[in-house]
This record gives C-alpha cells, sequence and structure tokens, in this order.
C-alpha cells in the first residue's frame, strides 16, 4: 500500500516537474528574445510566480471565451445563444467581398468538420447559431455532428470580423504588417474589435459630415421633446481626437464612436450623477414652459433618460464619442415603458440585460468550468483506485503540498527567486525519501 503512495506521488511529482521545466524554458527563450542585445551567456532565471501566473491567465483567458461548451456535440440545437464563434475561410472564401456569404461556426465542428481548415477566431458573439453546414457551406463538406439543420440562421448577424478583418483599419488580427503591440477593445454592441489607438477618431477627416445626427437630435426625433437651443453648434458633431480622446484607466465596456452615432440617446446616460429629487423638481417646474410629455400615468417607472438628457445639457456634453463604461451601468439604464420600446427599436434592448454582459458571460464560464473540471477529476481518481488507495494518495499528495509550502517559504523570506532546477531538486528529494521508505 506504501509502495502505491510512492509510486503515484512519484508520478504526480514527475509531470509537476516537467511541467514547470517546460514553462521555464518557454520563457526563457522568451526572454532571451526580448533582451538579445544583452549577454548572451548570462543565466535567466524567473519567479514561480511569474511561471504560476503566466500560466494561470492562459487558463482563465481560454476559460473565459470557451466556458462549457462541447468540443464534440454541435451546439446548433441549443438555439441562439452567446458562445465562442470561429469563421472558415476555406469553406467561405469569399466571406470578405460577399457579405452574404459570411457564416460562424462552434468549436465542436471546428474540430470535427473543419480540421485543417483556415479558421479565424471570433471570440465569442451574442446570439448565434452555428451555421456549419447549412445552404452556404460547399455540399462536400456537411456537418458531421448534426445534420437536421435549416438552410440558414436568419436571426445571425455577420460583421467585417466574418470575413477575417477587424477595427475601423479593417485589418487582420494578427496583422501581419504591424511591428508594434498590437492591443484591442470590443464594442458591446457591433461587437466588433478596434484598436486601442482608432478608438478616437484621428483626423478631421474621420469626422461625419455637418448632417450628423448629435444626441439632442435624435432624442428629440425619439419623442422626447427636450429644448436644444442652448447648445453651441460647434458642439453639435463628433468629438475631434484632441479635445476628447479621454482614454480611461479602467473601464468594463466600450461603445465605439460609430455604434454612438447609430444610439446617441446612449450618450445621456454618461451625466454625472446628481440629486434625483432635485431634477424632478426642476422638470415639473419647467414641464409647461418648454412642453415637455409628461410620463404616461399607466407607467409605474418613471423615465429618468429625459431627466438625464437635460442634464447632460446643461453640462455642455452633447458631443457624440466613444463612452467608456463600469460593470454597473446597465442597471442604470431607465426600464420605463417608452425607454424600453426605445431600446427595443435600435435593437439593442439585450443592453438591458446584465446577464448579457461579457464580463457576466465569463464569470459563469469560469465558475462551469472549474465545477466540470473537479467532477471530472473525482470520477476519474474514483475509477481508478479502490478507497484505501485514495486515501493513502490523498495523504501524500497533501504531504507533499505541505512541504513543497515549506520549501518555497525559505525562497519568500530571503527573497530569493526560484528556478527551474530548485523545482526539479525538490522533487527529486521528495522521490528519494519515498525510496527510502519503500527499501
Amino acid at each position: 500500500m506504501e509502495e502505491h503512495n510512492a509510486k503515484e506521488v512519484s508520478e504526480a511529482a514527475a509531470a509537476l516537474t516537467a511541467a514547470a521545466s517546460t514553462e521555464a524554458n518557454n520563457e526563457t527563450g522568451k526572454k532571451r528574445e526580448r533582451e538579445e542585445n544583452e549577454d548572451e551567456n548570462e543565466e535567466e532565471v524567473l519567479t514561480l510566480s511569474d511561471v504560476l501566473k503566466h500560466d494561470e491567465q492562459l487558463t482563465e483567458a481560454a476559460d473565459a471565451v470557451l466556458g462549457d461548451a462541447s468540443d464534440t456535440h454541435c451546439s446548433y440545437p441549443m438555439g441562439y445563444m452567446r458562445q465562442a464563434v470561429y469563421a472558415c475561410m476555406t469553406c467561405t472564401p469569399d466571406a470578405l467581398e460577399h457579405p452574404e456569404k459570411r457564416t460562424g461556426v462552434c468549436l465542436a465542428c471546428t474540430y470535427n468538420c473543419h480540421q485543417d481548415h483556415e479558421l479565424v477566431e471570433l471570440y465569442t458573439k451574442r446570439a448565434f447559431r452555428c451555421d456549419c453546414g447549412n445552404s452556404k457551406f460547399p455540399e462536400r463538406n456537411p456537418c458531421k455532428l448534426e445534420t437536421e439543420k435549416a438552410a440558414t440562421n436568419p436571426n445571425n448577424t455577420y460583421s467585417q470580423n466574418y470575413g477575417g478583418l477587424y477595427c475601423n483599419c479593417h485589418r487582420p488580427y494578427p496583422d501581419p504588417e504591424r511591428t508594434t503591440e498590437e492591443v484591442m477593445v470590443q464594442c458591446v454592441i457591433c461587437e466588433d474589435w478596434l484598436h486601442e489607438e482608432h478608438i478616437f477618431p484621428a483626423t478631421e477627416a474621420d469626422k461625419p459630415d455637418s448632417n450628423t445626427e448629435t444626441a439632442s437630435d435624435a432624442t428629440k426625433a425619439e419623442g422626447m421633446e427636450i429644448e436644444t437651443s442652448s447648445i453651441p453648434a460647434e458642439d453639435e458633431d463628433t468629438a475631434p481626437v484632441d479635445d476628447n480622446a479621454v482614454f480611461p484607466e479602467h473601464f468594463d465596456e466600450l461603445v465605439c464612436l460609430e455604434c454612438m452615432q447609430k444610439h446617441p440617446f446612449l450618450l445621456a446616460y454618461t451625466a454625472e450623477h446628481s440629486d434625483t429629487a432635485e431634477v424632478v423638481e426642476e422638470d415639473n417646474a419647467a414641464t409647461e414652459s418648454d412642453g415637455i410629455a409628461e410620463p404616461q400615468e399607466t407607467d409605474q417607472i418613471e423615465c429618468t433618460l429625459k431627466e438625464k438628457q437635460k442634464q447632460l445639457e446643461a453640462e455642455g456634453s452633447t458631443t457624440l464619442r466613444p463612452t467608456f463604461w463600469s460593470s454597473d451601468w446597465r442597471s442604470d439604464l431607465c426600464q420605463c415603458s417608452a425607454c424600453v420600446a426605445l431600446f427595443e427599436k435600435h435593437g439593442i434592448a439585450y443592453l438591458l440585460d446584465n446577464e448579457d454582459s461579457l464580463h457576466v458571460y465569463e464569470a459563469n464560464a469560469r465558475e462551469k468550468k472549474v465545477a466540470s473540471d473537479e467532477e471530472l477529476a473525482q470520477r476519474a481518481f474514483a475509477s481508478k483506485l479502490s478507497h484505501e488507495q485514495q486515501v493513502e494518495v490523498a495523504m501524500g499528495y497533501s504531504l507533499m503540498k505541505n512541504n513543497l509550502q515549506q520549501y518555497l517559504a525559505g525562497f519568500a523570506s530571503a527573497g530569493k527567486t526560484v528556478r527551474a532546477e530548485d523545482i526539479k531538486s525538490f522533487f527529486d528529494g521528495l522521490n528519494q525519501t519515498k525510496r527510502q521508505k519503500t527499501d
């Protein structure tokens, strides 16, 4: 029994040693590329926290995108939903020039139906249904996982991403011609990805013409009778980059400039919070003179959009621009009957649903992935070992974990970095101890 325990722990130690060594070699190679002008003979070291942090980031990124997506079952039967989507350039080579030919497939279909094809990873898309094998695909490449599919999915929407291009610069990602770091941010509405440097218009040529609808103009067009004569004419345009290109340090969601131009009433929600009672009192006093329509008596939710619009105009902030939002901004969106109808008319009613947000999707995906991994590990553990063996292995693993923590604590207290050979040395010593016990 003790001999079996030693074997299991030894195998676990060997696996951890190999993983640590591989990661160390990879990281060392990256460091040498970044420091090619330094002494090539200098020994490269990295901290264990670097290795663990890098591995954790890669794992979390994958879990956030894929969540509990199956790699063996097509997602088509589940209908329209947010999921990881891929475009196959091999099956639809004309997708860029012909938008009607654009398609997307789920994770499982990339593995089972599009092996060795040129695939473009689109991250996640909301309300998307797998197209694999439908009428847009060549007959020679049907879906192998789900044969009963409609000819098309009419509720799917296809941006330039499905043709392999991104941003308002219309370039592929990664861009083979780019020599600088490529950082991109996804718009919460169109779900296109924009380079950080392209979020704001760069030149006067990028600004729309004088017929561009402003936030106040759009509000009036939607039935919100708001006085706009006090707004300077030069402000009723799209912001030039020099005056308004303020990139916040922290934000959770972005609405790009193009989407703000399509849905300019959203700008009202950027107005700074104020005492609601004061705003309501001022609005009531001004109702008769300004001709602002009273809220419907049957509507139990008081409209806040009109109040925010007046506050925005008072602040002189009606210039359309890209907007950056915190994680709770959707909770501030007015949900009176008139505003719900407004969101539905603009096709963005999903903004009223907090569950639609990407960070909620990612959090749920991580939770499902962790639960799934734990269940699989428990099943595998229970299927191979008897109860006594499970107890012995668990005790051995616990002992190894405690010893490793104590070993690393010495490095931490001394302020030393942990090298790959240090980890290997630890497990070599652990294996030697186990061999002595079994002998």
